[in-house]
Parts: structure tokens; C-alpha cells; sequence
């Protein structure tokens, strides 16, 4: 019987002690793996500078499409500005050379 008692203590505590292992080995690849560090990193990181530039705390690079529309609309202002006014009036006049 007391065998028995002794391998069972033994069993457990080797269990345990795989359980306790098997912890620290998925937490140092969560926490301390460099491939994990960077991705979550680099969505921290994307995720902030998305956020500041919503909120208007800092101004980064405008995106292209962005460009082009606000490109289009001030084009579109102008052209209709041209049509109600007369630009020549507002453009200097030079002495033609002769």
C-alpha cells in the first residue's frame, strides 16, 4: 500500500510540475517570442497613428485617394468661381514689349 501512496504522490507531483512547464513555455512565446512582440507592436502602433490622425493630434501622410478627391473638389470650386467671375480683372496687366 504504501507503495501505491508514494507513486501516486510522485505522479501527481510530476504532473503538476509538466502543467507548471507547459504554463511558462506559452507565456514566454506569448510575451517574450520577438515575432509576437513585433505584430503586436506594429498594430499598436498603426492603431495609434490611425487614432491621432482621426482626432486631429497629428497630421501624417495623406493617402493618395484622399489627395485626389480633395484635388477634384477644389478643382470644381475653381471652375465654378471661373464661370461667375471675371479673373482678368484681377490679373496684372504688364506693358506689351513692342
Amino acid at each position: 500500500m504504501k507503495k501505491r501512496s508514494t507513486k501516486n504522490k510522485k505522479r501527481h507531483f510530476l504532473l503538476i510540475a509538466l502543467f507548471f512547464i507547459l504554463i511558462v513555455f506559452l507565456s514566454w512565446i506569448l510575451i517574450i517570442a520577438p515575432t509576437f512582440h513585433f505584430r503586436l507592436g506594429q498594430g499598436w502602433r498603426a492603431l495609434t497613428r490611425e487614432s491621432k490622425r482621426i482626432l486631429g493630434w497629428e497630421k501624417g501622410q495623406i493617402p493618395p485617394e484622399e489627395k485626389r478627391i480633395r484635388e477634384e473638389v477644389i478643382l470644381k470650386k475653381m471652375e465654378e468661381a471661373s464661370v461667375h467671375q471675371d479673373w482678368r480683372t484681377l490679373a496684372p496687366e504688364y506693358p506689351r514689349p513692342k
